[in-house]
């Protein structure tokens, strides 16, 4: 299959975020490398897909890869965290919350929470994904039938950082955030609606080196949220309505740089970075294959700001290796 040549981008001047200075953020960042290298196999891994067979060798192939590359992710059900609950109202700095999925941190800004080293799984990718014990099974079944999402973190003023996660198989969002402070790095989401749902978050959170393979929309961002948002793989794969791979909506001061769209097997209308209302949004140097436009700016709200849209690289949704691995 024919594939375009694509010359790689300086990575953005960016400070990393997991630097090795104690045994913990060592253990930290080999499970993000570890996902990392299983994300980027399964991105050269990717042949001609359809729906109806496509959950499934996805998932099988994630398995493979983790065990090969001997990943050390830890099964957990769903997680959710409102800023209410009181157990993080009253956690102490550095303690671990193994039930909320904290693996450690302070929740300040320089320590934030930790959610680290899970493969989270919807009822309906159990079998396929996570071989488990019948009792196991049912367990996880009842916690996918009360929340549809693999995270969720609402209404909370701390800080959380998730690094290092394989969230897949939830009929809504892979990850749900509103009104609260959460980076991503370095993570898997695959087979949700959609993966990554940020709404009014109003402290510029980071989301860098995932890899998203979504129903519907990739990236969401809604409502007064402001982001930086940079090396994503994102695929985008229904076959019906309209897919994004990243919207962004009433909302300013973006900053989505260097990511990879692929509407791969989508049909028209599928955008690849849609701004819908928006203002000091600043999208550059994007790779974005998309049936019906790479980037589309729909009523930029101009006597607030100016749109900032330069460099990308538009290619064919047809030929689904061009951004790959």
């Amino acid at each position: 299959m024919l594939a375009l040549a694509i010359v790689p981008l300086a990575a953005p001047a960016v400070a990393d975020p997991l630097p090795v200075a104690t045994p913990v953020d060592a253990e930290l960042k080999a499970v993000a490398h570890c996902v990392d290298q299983a994300s980027k196999q399964l991105r050269g891994q990717i042949q001609a897909w359809t729906d109806t067979v496509g959950a499934s060798w996805l998932g099988q192939t994630v398995t493979a890869n983790f065990q090969s590359l001997k990943c050390k992710l830890h099964e957990h059900a769903p997680i959710v965290i409102s800023g209410a609950d009181p157990r993080i109202q009253n956690k102490a700095p550095g303690a671990t919350m193994p039930d909320l999925g904290i693996t450690g941190g302070a929740g300040t800004a320089g320590d934030p929470y930790l959610i680290s080293g899970w493969n989270i799984a919807g009822s309906d990718d159990i079998t396929v994904y996570t071989p488990v014990t019948s009792p196991q099974k049912q367990t996880l079944r009842q916690w996918n039938q009360q929340y549809a999402e693999g995270i969720r973190i609402t209404g909370s003023t701390a800080y959380f950082r998730i690094v290092g996660v394989y969230v897949h198989g939830f009929p809504t969002q892979g990850i749900y955030v509103q009104g609260a402070h959460v980076d991503l790095y370095n993570s898997l989401i695959l087979d949700t609606a959609v993966g990554l749902r940020h709404y009014e978050t109003y402290r510029h959170p980071a989301v860098a080196h995932n890899t998203i393979i979504a129903r519907n929309v990739g990236i969401d961002y809604g409502s007064h949220t402001s982001s930086d948002t940079w090396d994503n793989h994102i695929y985008v794969q229904h076959t019906s309505g309209t897919t994004y791979g990243v919207r962004v909506y009433f909302s300013s001061n973006h900053q989505i740089n260097e990511n990879n769209v692929d509407g791969w097997f989508s049909r028209d209308p599928n955008y690849g970075v849609y701004l819908d209302q928006t203002y000091a949004v600043d999208v550059h140097n994007d790779r974005v294959c998309a049936y019906t436009a790479a980037v589309t700016d729909f009523a930029p709200r101009t006597s607030e700001g100016v749109n900032s849209i330069w460099g990308t690289v538009a290619c064919d949704p047809n030929l689904y290796d061009d951004i790959l691995p």
